[in-house]
């Protein structure tokens, strides 16, 4: 935990750190607050479901796009804008405007979000040293998760007490808090950053496939990380069509999750070179969905059917160390547009593996068809730990290798 804490010390990083625990908590709020308020005014499973996914959509297509088109910007100014504009866009979101309308707002916001949490991805690693970037890329992923559990949890309460627009008015007000906190962020070396020649989306994916290390990620972690969110994605089925449960557990099952990744973080590997951090992503995912394809196969119920879910979030926090090597390898220039095109490919696997499970098990069941895609994953993680990439220039700090403050 001190270790953790170590990345605060730096002025830069710890303005994006604040920022990133006001804006996420509120944005949770705010997904909770709007699929309830379309629910309400629908009664439809499906348009609610379409919340998520109109939200999601930019990052698998205009992400890239985006972000790269947005590079030319100070980093700052692009953070600052994204910020506003989404908080005018969320309190749009709390007038009483028709269905189509709210989605088409909702679409726009969600456009704003890859180019933000590329380029704030991207200005990690010049806030902090780079003995102190593992443990700040580990912060930032659990400040992410804590902001899921607790905005799960405070967006019903909120919407409880005080209603669903006033819920989204909060959200538009958090990345005001967000935006005016950015507006005092000092980022070293933009000049140099913005003179280089102008970045495309075809160069973020030559970066990505050029480096062995980064490319052994994002394609592992892509199948990897789709097939450890079936189980949250087929949890209503699971829930409410097998066990004969009610939606509560649905909650709870969902909040093993995060919460597993939460404590995993506190002792996942955020030292070694990059063959060893490599290793080590591959090593958890391994464990991950393995255990869970394990527990799956014999079908458990209650209390066993928490298992899988503790699980996976291990391999969800395999991304750690990956994300580290990651943002070690690439140069200063492409490395928020390597990272927009990152997320695509990652959220390309988080959409289309589910629904591949989704099919089969209407077949076999939930549980047969999880555990069955769990297990290609674990055995692809057992490959990636047994054979890394071979070239290997390394660039992370050696094992514990710490530089005096």
């Amino acid at each position: 935990m001190k270790a953790l804490a170590a990345p605060l010390v730096h002025r830069e990083f710890r303005l994006l750190w604040l920022a990133q625990l006001g804006s996420d908590l509120g944005d949770w709020i705010g997904r909770v607050a709007l699929s309830i308020l379309i629910f309400e005014r629908t009664g439809s499973a499906f348009t609610t479901a379409l919340v998520t996914t109109v939200s999601v959509l930019p990052y698998v297509g205009l992400g890239p796009f985006l972000t790269a088109r947005l590079s030319r910007f100070h980093r700052r100014s692009v953070l600052v804008g994204s910020d506003l504009g989404r908080a005018v866009l969320f309190a749009l979101l709390a007038v009483s405007l028709p269905i189509p309308v709210l989605l088409v707002i909702t679409f726009l916001a969600g456009c704003l979000s890859p180019p933000f949490e590329a380029v704030r991805s991207a200005a990690v690693p010049t806030t902090v040293p780079p003995e102190d970037f593992g443990d700040a890329n580990a912060l930032m992923t659990l400040t992410l998760e804590a902001a899921l559990l607790l905005g799960y949890a405070a967006g019903g309460g909120l919407v409880a007490i005080v209603g669903v627009r006033p819920a989204l008015l909060v959200n538009a007000a958090s990345f005001l808090l967000s935006a005016l906190l950015l507006t005092r962020l000092h980022l070293p070396g933009e000049d140099a950053r913005r003179a280089h020649e102008q970045v495309t989306v075809r160069s973020g994916v030559r970066a990505v496939l050029n480096d062995p290390f980064v490319r052994r990620f994002v394609w592992t972690y892509s199948i990897a990380g789709g097939c450890a969110l079936i189980p949250e994605a087929l949890g209503p089925v699971l829930v409410e069509g097998e066990l004969g449960r009610g939606p509560a557990l649905v909650g709870l099952l969902a909040a093993a999750v995060p919460l597993s990744v939460i404590f995993t973080t506190i002792i996942v590997p955020r030292r070694g070179t990059d063959t060893v951090l490599l290793r080590s992503a591959a090593t958890m995912s391994l464990i991950g969905c393995g255990t869970a394809a394990a527990v799956f196969a014999f079908k458990p119920d209650l209390p066993f059917i928490f298992l899988p879910f503790l699980a996976v979030g291990v391999t969800f926090t395999s991304r750690i160390p990956g994300t580290q090597v990651v943002g070690v390898r690439l140069d200063d220039h492409l490395r928020a547009n390597a990272y927009a095109v990152i997320s695509a490919c990652i959220a390309a696997g988080q959409a289309v593996v589910p629904l591949g499970a989704g099919l089969l098990a209407r077949s076999i069941g939930v549980r047969h068809a999880a555990a069955w895609c769990l297990l290609g994953a674990a055995l692809i993680s057992a490959y990636a730990a047994l054979f890394p990439p071979r070239r290997a220039p390394s660039h992370a700090v050696p094992v514990g290798a710490r530089t005096p403050r």
